[in-house]
């Protein structure tokens, strides 16, 4: 059996081999506004949207610094795609903190992927269909990175009654649950029209009426089992990695592009390339620093 270094080791290899072919696409992606799905699926395939998804659960269950380094790889060949890896490999860790068969089972499916907004815009009203338990969800999302790939996209809602009033638990909480669709459930919205992250397809999406089996639904955060080392991580502080790891690998390949750039201009008004300017030298350094 692999050790977590062999895997992370593997992986790293994996994700060099698609950073070849995401920089002679990225403009691909900026026209699109997502990711193609030939790409998301291969690197489904491949491992790289399970890192951190326990091996029970179909994944790889790397330690989070692996995922910040494979998320950080990606980056310097394109922030888009490395943002959407990243939604991924948080989607489906915290659907695997669900204790419920049928997404345990969803999640051993080779190359799946997952997405979703964990926020509770939804309305979920528990109803009974063919003898299953399960909710009656309606609801609107806001940043749906990656889920136009996604083959089940997950959303948060309150319970609510038959009246529409939010429901409250034991210590007088809003009931709040993840409620994971099919794909083909879901109505993407395209309010995606921006500057930055084009090809992470961040736009809206919602359901009106949708029911979805309890067995499908993850209570709050989940409940996760402490026999998996990598749950011992918090959620945010899972997706908060995933942010710094993607904002890192693109501010390397920044500052590779400038040394680049600085090799060769000449600015107006001088004889010396940039480079050799002792001020691009100070502000390389500091900025390099700042990152490493």
């Amino acid at each position: 059996m692999q050790t977590s270094l062999a895997r992370a080791d593997d992986l790293k290899m994996v994700a060099a081999r698609y950073s070849d072919e995401i920089r002679k696409r990225c403009h691909e992606f900026e026209q699109l506004r997502h990711l193609p799905q030939d790409l998301a699926d291969r690197m489904a395939r491949d491992g790289l949207y399970q890192v951190c998804t326990p091996t029970e659960y179909g994944g790889l269950e790397l330690p989070p610094r692996n995922y910040a380094e494979i998320v950080e790889q990606l980056a310097e060949a394109d922030a888009s795609a490395a943002w959407c890896v990243f939604i991924g490999i948080t989607s489906a860790f915290l659907l695997a903190s669900s204790q419920s068969e049928e997404l345990k089972e969803l999640l051993r499916r080779p190359g799946v992927i997952t997405a979703g907004v964990f926020a509770p815009n939804g309305r979920a009203k528990p109803t009974t269909r063919g003898g299953t338990e399960g909710y009656l969800v309606k609801g609107r999302w806001q940043w749906g990175s990656g889920s136009q790939n996604a083959h089940w996209i997950a959303g948060g809602a309150l319970v609510v009654d038959d009246a529409g009033a939010i429901q409250r638990d034991a210590s007088g909480k809003p009931e709040h649950v993840s409620v994971v669709f099919e794909a083909g459930e879901v109505e993407f919205i395209d309010t995606w029209n921006v500057m930055g992250l084009q090809g992470t397809g961040s736009t809206d999406y919602s359901v009106n009426e949708v029911f979805v089996p309890a067995s499908r639904t993850v209570p709050r955060f989940g409940k996760r089992r402490s026999d998996h080392p990598v749950f011992l991580f918090p959620n945010f502080g899972m997706l908060a990695i995933g942010i710094a790891s993607v904002s890192l690998g693109a501010a390397r390949a920044t500052i590779e592009d400038f040394l680049e750039f600085a090799g060769k201009k000449v600015p107006q008004g001088n004889t010396r390339v940039l480079a050799e300017k002792q001020s691009t030298q100070s502000g390389i350094a500091k900025a390099w620093r700042g990152i490493d």
